[in-house]
């Protein structure tokens, strides 16, 4: 099953899927996602308070 065949399902109303771990990675895996979660753990870490 590719991500696409699950994107049309879904479009058909099915909202209920097993699939591999090989698919789920490729269907949520985004890198520009991961790089923005990235991005935005290491300003929140600059901005935590110092412990003195």
């Amino acid at each position: 099953m590719s991500r696409l065949y699950i994107v049309l399902l879904a479009g058909q109303g099915l909202d209920t899927f097993t699939f591999s771990p090989l698919i789920a990675t490729a269907f949520f895996y985004v890198t520009a996602t991961n790089q923005a979660a990235t991005d935005f753990e290491e300003a929140a870490r600059r901005l935590e308070p110092k412990n003195s």
